[in-house]
């Protein structure tokens, strides 16, 4: 089964990919950058991540999209699922939560321009975990386009925010 990314579900007309507030109350993508767009014109900081979970035979993934500083601090975030797919193994599952951040990411910048965002993904710092096989990939990959980029422990849009509404 192939998978759309947000970023080309976004950009499709079919618009399946639903945005939420902090509030869970629903959104639209251009309400998203409108508010980015206001938000990172004063001053604030904007991040990006992702994260995912196993359900059965699907996952279940969330992107969230937050500006934080000079007093405000607020997040976006969407949910999918993708049924009946299989990561092999742990680098697969992760290099699509990075390829998902930095596609929103990229898409974000096509709107506002210039924009200054950082990516947080949900790889580990440390040799012990598991995320850790991937790090120099996803950061050199969010690299490659510019992106400044954080992973665990201060990875907090993606290892917090997008975990909780990934479950």
């Amino acid at each position: 089964m192939k998978h759309i990314t947000v970023a080309q579900d976004i950009r499709s007309s079919k618009n399946k990919i639903l945005w939420y507030d902090a509030d869970g109350h629903l959104t639209s993508f251009n309400n998203v950058v409108n508010e980015i767009r206001k938000f990172e014109n004063i001053g604030c900081g904007i991040f990006i991540g992702t994260d995912s979970h196993s359900r059965d035979n699907s996952y279940q993934f969330a992107s969230t999209v937050c500006y934080h500083g000079m007093n405000y601090a607020n997040y976006f975030y969407c949910r999918y699922k993708i049924d009946k797919v299989r990561f092999n193994n742990i680098k697969q599952r992760l290099f699509h939560e990075a390829h998902e951040t930095i596609e929103l990411a990229r898409l974000l910048k096509e709107e506002i321009d210039p924009l200054n965002v950082e990516l947080h993904f949900d790889v580990n710092s440390q040799k012990k975990f598991k995320s850790y096989v991937v790090k120099e990939t996803v950061t050199n990959y969010a690299n490659s386009y510019n992106f400044k980029s954080k992973i665990k422990p201060d990875s907090w849009a993606s290892s917090f925010l997008a975990d909780r509404y990934a479950k």
